[in-house]
């Protein structure tokens, strides 16, 4: 899931995924990079598992994985490009799905790009994009109702799923118990 930041990113995510649990109440779900207020929502109301490490996904088999604030493992890193390929393989043969969501757009760079096979949009800056990159090229072609200027501008209760076949805008209603930055004072107040 690509946006800028405070874009509503975590509380898409975390809809997406209890609509889903709904519908399937026994496929794993393992979250990695979610604050704790998050997680003790993921913890209680979607039966998720955390994890600290890519290490523990090893034997994990036909399953939903979310890769939150995904810069901390360094995907964009051409140095880790074995362990990369060794984990979209992972992905690919034992029936899993990763969610992978971040701000830093960069993250997103014409390797990891190149993996993704739907691009969950919120809000993005063409600017903060690699050029080359598969997202970049994705929001260039992208000439839908929320285009603006070169950037796509999304609502908050919005989100935007692009694909070579089609493009969905799901409503996004507002978890306010995983906002975890609503609290956060205005420091020019």
């Amino acid at each position: 899931m690509a946006g800028i930041g405070s874009s509503g990113k975590t509380n898409a995510l975390l809809y997406l995924l209890a609509n889903f649990r709904g519908f399937c109440p026994n496929v794993e779900i393992y979250t990695y990079g979610l604050v704790d207020t998050v997680q003790e929502f993921a913890n209680k109301e979607l039966n998720a598992v955390e994890i600290s490490s890519i290490d523990h996904l090893s034997s994990k088999k036909n399953s939903i994985i979310i890769l939150d604030e995904a810069h901390l493992f360094g995907l964009s890193d051409k140095r880790k490009t074995e362990e990369i390929n060794n984990f979209v393989a992972f992905i690919n043969h034992s029936n899993n799905y990763c969610i992978v969501s971040t701000a830093s757009l960069r993250e997103f760079n014409s390797h990891l790009g190149g993996i993704v096979t739907k691009w969950l949009c919120k809000s993005i800056r063409q600017d903060q994009l690699i050029n080359g990159s598969p997202l970049k090229r994705a929001v260039q072609n992208y000439r839908g109702r929320f285009k603006r200027l070169n950037d796509i501008i999304l609502p908050l209760g919005k989100l935007l799923v692009l694909s070579d076949q089609r493009e969905i805008i799901y409503d996004i209603p507002y978890l306010p118990q995983i906002d975890t930055k609503a609290a956060l004072p205005d420091l020019f107040a």
